[in-house]
């Protein structure tokens, strides 16, 4: 495996499982030093960093809830201090629950949108002297059905969409100053979060065709190492829906006839 970022560091937000688990050790397997970012589950973040380090990587774990500015500026500091430097960072973190009206209770409509919106926006705002000063990239990670009716929900499509519409703008603030930003945006993946939207909808197929599997977060981990490759030094301000070849039924426009 080529190990393009070698002598490099990175940060992967929620990468205590899921796609942010594989996602840390994907960038740890191409060389970076890599800084697992949780909220509360500590103990996990711990192992992952502990699988990072018997790598032969540098690691070290950040809890921090990135919904506060104040928290994500320490957490932020934290890496800087520790690494000396920041190349990447993973904007992966997310919170969904149930948001459906008329029974979703504001509080947590606003909580899933500070966590998927404001959240990465909170961490690029904090992480851009370091970033600016590396030329480093930034990778933000959105949802395939925020384009349709959201397993999700609502909120979470919003706030999901919200984050590629953020994506495309901020390439045009952020690329004079030499840093990258693209997003992915991954299908219903076998995750906590996947399984929780699967049993949400009814169905294991939420937000997929019926012929579709829920991704591995392996594979999206992949794509996410691939926007951090120098191969992709001219891709900015993209998104790449990972639709595995299949649209979701809700997404398919009307029939003309």
């Amino acid at each position: 495996m080529e190990r393009f970022l070698a002598g490099k560091a990175a940060l992967v937000t929620g990468a205590s499982r899921g796609i942010g688990r594989a996602t840390a050790l994907a960038l740890a397997a191409r060389g970076a030093d890599v800084c697992v970012h949780c909220h509360e589950r500590r103990e996990l973040a711990e192992e992952v960093a502990a699988a990072i380090e018997a790598g032969g990587r540098r690691s070290l774990v950040v809890a921090a809830d990135i919904a506060d500015p104040d928290a994500v500026a320490e957490a932020i500091g934290t890496v800087g201090r520790a690494f000396g430097r920041l190349d990447v960072l993973v904007n992966n973190a997310g919170a969904v629950a149930p948001n459906r009206l008329p029974e979703a209770e504001i509080e947590v409509v606003h909580r899933i949108i500070d966590v998927n919106l404001k959240g990465p926006f909170n961490c690029i705002s904090a992480a851009l002297p370091l970033l600016r000063a590396s030329g480093g990239v930034i990778v933000n990670v959105g949802a395939l059905n925020s384009r349709a009716i959201s397993a999700g929900g609502p909120a979470y499509a919003a706030a999901k969409e919200g984050l590629v519409a953020m994506t495309r703008n901020l390439a045009q603030d952020l690329g004079p100053l030499g840093v990258r930003i693209n997003a992915v945006a991954p299908p219903l993946t076998a995750t906590d979060m996947g399984r929780w939207a699967m049993e949400a909808a009814g169905s294991p197929h939420a937000g997929l065709g019926s012929r579709q599997r829920a991704a591995d977060p392996r594979e999206v981990a992949e794509v996410i190492a691939l926007f951090c490759s120098p191969g992709m030094a001219y891709v900015c301000g993209e998104t790449l829906y990972m639709g595995g070849g299949f649209e979701s039924p809700s997404t398919t426009p009307p029939s003309s006839e």
